[in-house]
């Protein structure tokens, strides 16, 4: 799926950012398009973070063959060390489209660099933000972290579900 963030505070507006089905930018990445201080707040939903793990007849029209240092350079598990920000990961269990230890690598990674991240696994979920659930996730992360309001108690909110109240 992507990534979604915001540019620092010190940028004149915060722009909403997206990548799909390709490799993030996440406020790790090292390449020089998209420094480590680029987003302040991203999310990645069913992320390719190491090209060199994807389907590499994919990443080869857009990155080249033989494999070389761009590889490494894009690689969110090589870079997690350089987290700044806040992040949060979904990963969908039964992804067909991205292998989910792509995303893995990189909550393995993150801890052993001891960065602070959120991380949501969707059982059972195939390529996707991981449906309703995933995107109130989503969009709690943001109002969360870019609006700086606590998003509602919906465990005991009263909300609309498949037509009725719970």
């Amino acid at each position: 799926m992507g990534a979604v963030g915001s540019r620092r505070p010190g940028r004149r507006r915060k722009v909403p950012c997206r990548a799909r089905d390709r490799h993030l930018s996440l406020p790790l990445a090292a390449d020089t398009s998209a420094p480590s201080d680029f987003y302040t707040v991203a999310v990645s939903a069913a992320g390719c973070h190491d090209n060199r793990m994807d389907k590499i007849w994919w990443n080869e029209l857009w990155m080249s063959w033989p494999l070389g240092p761009q590889y490494a350079a894009s690689s969110n598990v090589d870079n997690a060390h350089l987290l700044q920000g806040k992040l949060l990961l979904i990963l969908p269990e039964m992804d067909t489209n991205v292998d989910p230890s792509s995303t893995l690598q990189v909550v393995n990674a993150l801890i052993e660099a001891d960065k602070d991240f959120d991380f949501l696994m969707v059982p059972g979920a195939d390529h996707g933000i991981g449906g309703r659930y995933g995107i109130r996730k989503r969009n709690d992360f943001f109002v969360r972290h870019l609006l700086g309001v606590e998003p509602p108690d919906w465990n005991r909110t009263e909300r609309a579900v498949d037509g009725g109240f719970h």
